[in-house]
Order: structure tokens, then sequence, then C-alpha cells
């Protein structure tokens, strides 16, 4: 009787897998999703409002395009709540440092 050949599933490898070495890397693990989409009922999910005063700061908002926190000027009153402090401040509510943090380890496992 014939052997029936089965077929192998692809398996499925996560940003966990390769970071902790659990799989071997390779460029294709590079196409891997991006962070999550933030819910825009969050403040990370709001556009960014810069306000309408003239006492300018430098703050921080999340930029769903960019999946990143970047820098703004906000003008001192006004705007919404996707305005943080500092961009370490911005990253920890938002996580728009995923994508980095992956993409750093992963250039890291050549050595």
């Amino acid at each position: 009787m014939p052997r029936r050949r089965r077929r192998r599933r692809k398996r499925r490898v996560s940003a966990f897998h390769v970071l902790f070495g659990t799989v071997p890397f390779t460029p294709h693990h590079l196409t891997a999703s991006p962070c999550p989409r933030v819910p825009t009922a969050s403040p990370c999910g709001q556009p960014l409002e810069e306000g309408g005063c003239e006492r300018y700061t430098l703050r921080w908002y999340y930029s769903q395009r960019g999946a990143e926190c970047r820098p703004f000027v906000y003008s001192g009153c006004g705007g919404n709540a996707n305005r943080f402090g500092s961009r370490h401040d911005c990253e920890l509510r938002c996580g728009g440092h995923c994508l980095r943090l992956i993409l750093a380890a992963l250039t890291n496992l050549g050595g």
C-alpha cells in the first residue's frame, strides 16, 4: 500500500519566537505585521490637534499613520487627549515603539 504524503502545515512565526530564539531568523520575518491599530476611542486614536492659544510648548502625539510617536508644537490650550509631555510617555501609553523594538532586535540577531 503506497504511503500518503502529509502536507506540511506552514508554521506561524511571531515576533516572540524570533526575538527569543525559538526559530531561526530569516528575512521573511521582516514582513511581520506592524503594531496593532489603536482604537479611535483612546487618546492615541485621536487626530493631532495643536489647540488655539499662543503659549507654545513642545509635546508628543501618536500618529496612527506612522505607527509612532511624533513631536508637535502645542499652543497651550484646547486640543485633545492625544498629547504627551515626552516621547517616553507617548510610547508607554500608545505603544508606538513596538515595531521599532522588533526591528532593532532582529537586526541585532546577526551579531
